[in-house]
């Protein structure tokens, strides 16, 4: 049974985020908007997870967290598609690291994230 539901998910192109998505899926969300850094890594999300599941609910967005811009970018890309966004998931894994660095907007980030 589907919902008119909607769930965003970051970092869904792998890991908890791509299996998040899936039972977000599999447990009736009508609509399921997959983030990952590139488009590329969005649309083969999507591919993925279809295939997995069976279901078309999902939606490729490309978001790298770490660069304001391509954020700017994909806010504005879901103020276009419209719906509002019911259940949002901010999936980050990352591993204690000793050394930092900087994102092109200046924010800190591990040199290494999972």
């Amino acid at each position: 049974m589907g919902t008119d539901k909607t769930a965003l998910v970051t970092g869904a192109s792998s890991g908890i985020g791509f299996e998040t998505a899936a039972q977000l899926a599999e447990t009736g969300f009508g609509r399921v908007i997959v983030a990952a850094r590139t488009e590329q890594k969005s649309q083969d999300a999507k591919k993925r997870l279809e295939a997995r599941t069976g279901r078309a609910v999902f939606e490729a967005l490309a978001a790298d967290l770490g660069d304001l811009a391509t954020v700017e970018s994909a806010s504005d890309e879901l103020k276009r598609r419209g719906n509002a966004i019911d259940v949002l998931i901010l999936k980050l894994g990352c591993s204690p690291a000793r050394n930092w660095s900087a994102t092109r907007t200046g924010s800190s980030r591990p040199l290494r994230s999972w």
